[in-house]
């Protein structure tokens, strides 16, 4: 027996995101330290501004949020 649907509607987007080795190290760090999984939570919280909950995650620096705020912007 599998788990039961969710009964909200979904929508997907994928977002394919290029990083340069030498200039996003930073950025391909953090992406290489978190579970496959938890990357689009990860993502969410960075887009909706949930600065303390991302500034708790490990290895995360200013220069680094900067970085993601402002692909966003």
């Amino acid at each position: 027996m599998g788990r039961p649907r969710k009964k909200a509607e979904t929508v997907t987007i994928n977002v394919k995101l290029t990083l340069t080795v030498g200039k996003d190290d930073d950025l391909i760090s953090r992406f290489e330290s978190l579970p496959s999984r938890g990357r689009a939570q990860w993502v969410k919280d960075v887009l909706e501004g949930n600065a303390s909950i991302v500034a708790a995650s490990p290895d995360i620096d200013a220069e680094t949020f900067d970085d993601l705020a402002s692909l966003v912007l």
